[in-house]
């Protein structure tokens, strides 16, 4: 039998307990999209893009010179692993001639999870980033959930906001805050704030990337994928 190869989806510490921890089994990921260079004619909507079926094409001021093919990296059903900020520790296990020192990895997002046991040497070494993450360290395996969207980030709506890991509590001295926006009803209101989250968590993620062309407020394209837990796939490849 073949080995499945897999696509890694980076997701920061508080997606990640949205996932884990927090009862929230399906999230929608955005993912920076890559662009091919690809030239031929069509027509485009208003915001800059023309599609045909799944494919879209970034299209020049004048919205008829196609001039970028956005690239998709996300299928239905496909299986990802979650690359997450994490670090490796050495424990002491076993008695006798059992006794051997053994590795462990550790995840940041399990840094205030009380339901995981830590010992002490948990807290050793210093936390390292999840594009360093080798495969074999992936506890988290996705589903993708129907086609992928490809969209600016300021069109995304009140449902992508909802399922974006953001905490979705709302406190009462946040609803009063906007009691001067009569013109506005509590639905507006919610989105708002998720919207207000969600802007603060892409940036803490993705605002200096990029010098910071891919910051919230440069609106760049983002790949919308919704993504449900799953199992790891029975035939799985673990080398870093």
């Amino acid at each position: 039998m073949g080995t499945v190869i897999l696509h890694g989806i980076t997701l920061c510490s508080q997606v990640v307990n949205a996932l884990l921890y927090e009862g929230k089994p399906e999230i929608t990921a955005f993912r920076l999209v890559k662009f091919k260079y690809y030239h031929c004619y069509g027509i485009s909507d208003a915001k800059g893009l023309a599609c045909s079926g799944d494919a879209c094409w970034l299209t020049n001021r004048e919205g008829l010179t196609i001039t970028q093919k956005l690239k998709t990296r996300f299928n239905a059903n496909d299986t990802v692993y979650v690359r997450e900020t994490w670090k490796e520790y050495e424990k002491a296990v076993g008695v006798g001639e059992q006794f051997r020192i053994a590795k462990f990895f550790a995840y940041k997002a399990d840094t205030n999870r009380p339901e995981v046991q830590k010992t002490c040497e948990w807290y050793d070494g210093q936390w390292r980033p999840p594009q360093h993450m080798p495969k074999s360290a992936a506890r988290i395996f996705l589903r993708v959930a129907g086609t992928s969207r490809i969209v600016r980030l300021h069109d995304l709506d009140y449902v992508d906001y909802l399922t974006s890991g953001i905490d979705t509590d709302i406190f009462v001295t946040e609803w009063s805050s906007w009691n001067h926006c009569r013109h506005m009803d509590k639905h507006q209101i919610a989105n708002e704030i998720y919207r207000k989250r969600f802007k603060a968590l892409w940036d803490s993620e993705n605002g200096k990337k990029n010098g910071g062309a891919c910051s919230w407020d440069n609106n760049p394209y983002v790949e919308a994928v919704r993504l449900e837990l799953t199992e790891a796939p029975s035939i799985w490849s673990p080398e870093a």
